[in-house]
């Protein structure tokens, strides 16, 4: 146990006690060729510790976690260091210090918000599991590249799902529930975001404003971009005004493709941004809606994806805002206008014989321009 600023621990070993092996909560401390076997925890910087040296460890063995480490050093345990293969390590808070890869040798447990500073880079390599704790989101201000194999998914989701490597938090039998933590957020990242394979469960803690908002994917606008193939979204909190599991805001640029959104216990897909592509999704189980987009996109959802089994009568929702461009809105599912729309001059849209439009009781409606 080190509390004191600049301490200097090298070639010790720490066996075999009910807690930590070696436990750091003065700042810069040196760490070097020490082992810890046995232990509750091996080796656990507190929060904000960020060690001056950190090199030739060696933890295996240990209950819990091997190491509890700050975010910039989670590759570190690895190049550096040693640690016994299906072990967890425990995360810190804090920002990346450099573009990371991170392997598929361990559960990663997430004790605090992380982030990935603009122009790094996080790669997950297929199969790696990242288990979050309450109130702790990553957010992607640089590149996220999460692309995993169909049997070999990246998982994000609950320290308390069981489902996926087992009794991680050793609390006994467990599922997690929605709203066990926060999101994932891409914002102000850069080119390349990519979520393939992935799945991301019991995510949508209240956060936001008022606490307003519950969310397992934010894609936040001008500047935010990502791609998500054949992944599968679940088991997102509801009960608030803005319950959505995956959210997409006006300026961002996202495609998504071959997705399964279930189960989620408010709307499934929001899509704010009209230049958004949705192909080959489906939205299925939800109390609300399955996706609730921008009046520019129904003709392209309505033909390219499917909805079943959502709330309001499996109706595909429209928000408020301009139609710029001809589009065709066939009679495959039954239209809920939620807002005001425009269609501007020179646009034509087609509403195909059969279709229904039902509109929301209030002062909305259906401004024809064009």
């Amino acid at each position: 146990y080190s509390t004191g600023a600049d301490a200097v621990v090298m070639s010790s070993r720490s066996m075999g006690n009910g807690a930590d092996g070696m436990y750091f909560t003065g700042a810069l401390p040196q760490v070097v060729a020490d082992t810890c076997m046995a232990n509750y925890n091996g080796m656990n910087f507190a929060n904000g510790v960020l060690p001056a040296a950190f090199t030739d460890n060696y933890c295996s063995g240990n209950t819990y976690a091997q190491y509890f480490v700050p975010v910039r050093d989670v590759d570190a345990v690895w190049i550096d260091n040693a640690c016994g293969l299906g072990g967890s390590i425990g995360i810190r808070p804090g920002s990346l210090g450099g573009s990371a890869e991170w392997l598929d040798d361990y559960i990663y447990m997430v004790y605090g918000d992380i982030t990935v500073p603009h122009d790094m880079s996080l790669t997950l390599e297929p199969g790696v599991l990242m288990k979050f704790t309450a109130d702790d989101n990553l957010t992607v201000n640089g590149q996220l590249i999460a692309e995993g194999t169909m049997g070999d998914e990246i998982v994000f989701t609950s320290l308390k799902d069981d489902e996926y490597g087992g009794d991680t938090n050793l609390d006994g039998l467990s599922n997690g529930v929605p709203g066990d933590w926060h999101y994932l957020m891409f914002d102000g990242t850069n080119p390349g975001c990519t979520m393939q394979y992935c799945i991301v469960r019991f995510a949508g803690q209240m956060h936001g404003a008022s606490n307003y908002y519950r969310n397992a994917v934010i894609v936040n606008g001008t500047g935010a971009e990502l791609t998500m193939t054949d992944c599968e979204i679940e088991e997102t909190s509801g009960g608030s005004l803005y319950p959505y599991a995956v959210v997409v805001y006006a300026g961002s640029d996202f495609q998504m493709s071959n997705c399964h959104v279930h189960d989620n216990h408010g709307t499934g897909v929001r899509i704010f941004e009209p230049t958004a592509q949705i192909t080959g999704c489906l939205a299925e189980n939800h109390p609300v809606y399955g996706f609730y987009v921008h009046p520019e996109l129904v003709g392209e959802i309505a033909t390219d994806d499917s909805l079943s089994a959502n709330g309001y009568g499996n109706c595909l929702a429209i928000a408020g805002g301009n139609i710029t461009a001809d589009d065709s809105w066939p009679r495959t599912y039954t239209s809920l206008r939620h807002d005001n729309v425009t269609r501007d001059p020179g646009a034509t849209v087609v509403i195909e014989k059969g279709s229904v439009v039902k509109f929301q009781p209030g002062d909305y409606r259906l401004e024809v321009q064009g």
